[in-house]
């Protein structure tokens, strides 16, 4: 039941009845069918309302250029129906219009019951596609942001993740594992599911521009949470507790504390190389059992490294989106100030510390200036190129 949109099937009968009473009030024929195509407008996303109503207006076109020639010359009867509907359907799937079978297919048989195409009964169908299609975009422009519920997936993730971390620092010590299991990994799966799942909805109600950061983090967690299977694996295998294992444990338990959204783990990598170093230069093993349980140990240890090089690599390229948004708003901004205040644009070079830009002789002699908008924001070392206004040099 909490699966059930109770928004969407509201608007669905909302918007049928009101399209149904427009069209029945414009005195158009047929005007049940404004509120079928309401029904098949109204999408999960407003990107996919948008894009059903075109793929449902280039649907009706080709039924129409079909139905045209095809009920003129050979009559209105089931057979050229049939026929119609063919070669309909063959053009709907190889251009992937299969949601606008249903709806062309009930107006082909308007075109069929009026003895064929005519221009009123043409203008009829458009406007039924006009009153269905815009009430179920109008309705379906109105989405709740579910940004926080993104938010509180995340949140409930981490939490998770790190709850996994603190128990393998403790059964990694502990002898008895009888009630160490893997369900954990079980509400990791489902987290990561809603978690994307939202995410996908929330991209998909905005036509500006997409930030994708919910989608790239749930990637990231997706490939810890695979290395912490392995780590599970690797801890219930172990038949002895090696003294290598209580350093091994501490460092576990580190990750757990540090654990976050925006932990940078180079300190932890830091950390990791020398526990590393610190097994080289241990004794060897003498048994065949000491020998199996240090390399489950070491390959834990190398699975370490791989998680947090993990986030260590998300850490990096969030820290390079973000430059590159800061760049992109600095050159949006200054482009709209100064755009049709000048003749023309051009480019000039500064090192944002103070020093005087780079101007062309006949830039300059026309009275060309540069516009260092935004230097603040990088460091003394970046090199970025800004737009000059100029008046008359072009």
């Amino acid at each position: 039941a909490s699966r059930i949109n109770w928004l969407k099937i509201g608007k669905i009968a909302v918007g049928a009845a009101a399209a149904m009473a427009l069209a029945g009030a414009a005195g158009l024929q047929n005007a049940m069918s404004a509120g079928l195509i309401v029904f098949l407008t109204i999408q999960d996303t407003k990107k996919e309302t948008v894009a059903s109503c075109l793929r449902r207006l280039i649907a009706f076109v080709m039924m129409t250029a079909l139905c045209t020639p095809i009920f003129y010359y050979l009559g209105t009867n089931p057979l050229t129906f049939g026929g119609f509907f063919l070669v309909f359907l063959l053009l709907c799937y190889g251009m992937d219009l299969l949601d606008s079978i249903a709806v062309n297919a009930v107006m082909a048989t308007h075109y069929m019951a009026a003895g064929g195409v005519s221009l009123s009964l043409l203008k009829n169908e458009i406007l039924l596609l006009l009153i269905g299609g815009g009430i179920g975009v109008f309705l379906n422009w109105f989405m709740p942001n579910n940004q926080e519920k993104i938010r509180r997936h995340q949140q409930e993730l981490d939490q998770q993740m790190q709850g996994i971390l603190e128990r393998m620092a403790v059964y990694l010590l502990c002898s008895d594992r009888a009630g160490y299991d893997g369900t954990c990994f079980t509400k990791t799966d489902h987290l990561l599911a809603q978690m994307q799942r939202e995410t996908v909805l929330f991209l998909g109600n905005r036509f500006t521009r997409q930030d994708l950061y919910f989608l790239r983090y749930a990637e990231m967690r997706q490939q810890q949470c695979d290395v912490l299977r392995m780590i599970y694996r690797q801890i219930i295998q172990l038949t002895l507790i090696p003294e290598q294992a209580h350093p091994l444990a501490d460092f576990i338990r580190s990750v757990s504390q540090d654990f976050s959204e925006h932990n940078d783990p180079t300190a932890l990598q830091e950390q990791l190389d020398l526990l590393h170093q610190q097994y080289r230069t241990d004794t060897l093993p003498v048994t065949r059992a000491e020998f199996e349980n240090r390399a489950l140990l070491f390959s834990i240890l190398t699975d370490l490294r791989l998680f947090l090089k993990i986030k260590s690599d998300f850490f990096a390229s969030e820290h390079l989106h973000r430059e590159k948004e800061k760049i992109d708003e600095v050159i949006g901004k200054t482009k709209a100030l100064y755009a049709g205040s000048y003749h023309c644009m051009r480019i000039c070079q500064h090192d944002c510390i103070g020093n005087p830009a780079v101007v062309s002789a006949d830039c300059a002699e026309a009275g060309c200036s540069c516009f260092r908008f935004g230097c603040t924001v990088y460091s003394d070392q970046c090199s970025l190129r800004y737009w000059i206004g100029c008046s008359g040099c072009c």
